[in-house]
């Protein structure tokens, strides 16, 4: 996977976990080794966190996911969200927007 790829993952991910306004220690934890998993350095990851925009739209950075990475995207999400044992309601909809941009 190209590096830029890896980059928009984290982004849409760290994005779903921050889109409640509250980050819980579990989403921290599971945003750190998300982005290992990727192979992301600190650095990669400090820009990751300083570019996420609660309130942006998602298509722009949904449309730029190769096809073939959109499926490990939305499963990324959704463990991401129930990762501090429960999904709220701008996560489901973040997620459900996801799905949407997907589907044009």
């Amino acid at each position: 996977m190209e590096h830029a790829q890896k980059i928009l993952l984290a982004r849409l991910v760290a994005q779903v976990l921050i889109t409640d306004a509250v980050l819980t220690d579990a989403e921290e934890a599971f945003l750190g080794r998300f982005m290992a998993h990727l192979g992301l350095s600190a650095a990669d990851a400090r820009e990751v966190t300083r570019r996420v925009n609660i309130g942006a739209p998602v298509g722009p950075l949904v449309e730029q996911i190769s096809p073939e990475h959109r499926q490990a995207l939305l499963r990324a999400m959704r463990e991401a969200a129930s990762s501090d044992g429960e999904t709220s309601a701008r996560e489901e909809a973040l997620i459900d927007a996801v799905v949407e941009a997907l589907a044009h």
